[in-house]
């Protein structure tokens, strides 16, 4: 019996110690390297050191400095570490911040969801985040199209307002066609009324694009419509 009761407190034990909130934390990248660069935009993983945080929960903040302030990442406020061990797979949504001191700040949640800025790691090294230049339209559709019309894929096409494809009428666009929306905050959309017809047949190696006008790092879905 004895020896039942003290394997029973050795595993009561042992469970109690691997859901033991960790006391320190590491997080691995972004930054653990230096000179590294992050497109404004694009997804990136987070990668961090495993040891202690099994079943913990996290933040993820993002700043412009190693002391903050801190701006909560998107989607990453209570980030449970569990399957994935170390990794939040794409988690890092890079903001449009130009800045060539970014850092990422991890923080453990206490368990009823409030900070604990006693356990927290920042990137070891600052990180530059870049942003391409805008894209420049060579043309501007607007207004009604009643005659029939090829867009190129030599050019850069961009709406104004509604622009509307009457009836009659057929617009083709080439693969490869790109196609802007009007400015962010100004609705748009190409519409092909009754009785008007879209040609469209894009390739994989030369898609038709219908994109925003919002700078990368700043495109929300549906801006352009």
């Amino acid at each position: 019996m004895s020896r039942l009761v003290l394997t029973l407190m050795a595993f009561i034990l042992g469970t109690a110690a691997m859901f033991a909130q960790p006391t320190s934390i590491t997080l691995i990248s972004p930054g653990k390297n230096v000179g590294e660069e992050y497109r404004a935009g694009s997804s990136n993983d987070i990668t961090y050191d495993t040891a202690g945080t099994y079943r913990s929960r996290f933040r993820f903040q993002f700043g412009t400095s190693a002391a903050g302030p801190w701006t909560n990442l998107v989607g990453l406020t209570s980030v449970l570490d569990s399957a994935k061990r170390g990794v939040v797979s794409g988690g890092f949504r890079v903001p449009a911040v130009l800045t060539q001191t970014g850092y990422v700040r991890m923080v453990l949640l206490n368990p009823d969801g409030s900070l604990n800025e006693g356990v927290t790691s920042v990137s070891k090294n600052p990180f530059k985040t870049i942003q391409p230049p805008a894209s420049k339209v060579d043309s501007v559709l607007s207004g009604s199209i009643t005659l029939n019309t090829t867009l190129s894929r030599n050019k850069i096409y961009g709406l104004r307002g509604y622009v509307h494809v009457m009836a009659g009428t057929t617009i083709t666009l080439e693969p490869g066609t790109i196609v802007f929306g009007d400015s962010v905050g100004v609705n748009s959309a190409l519409i092909i009324n009754r009785g008007a017809k879209i040609i469209a047949n894009g390739r994989p190696d030369a898609p038709i694009v219908f994109t925003s006008s919002a700078p990368s790092g700043q495109r929300a879905a549906g801006d352009w419509l």
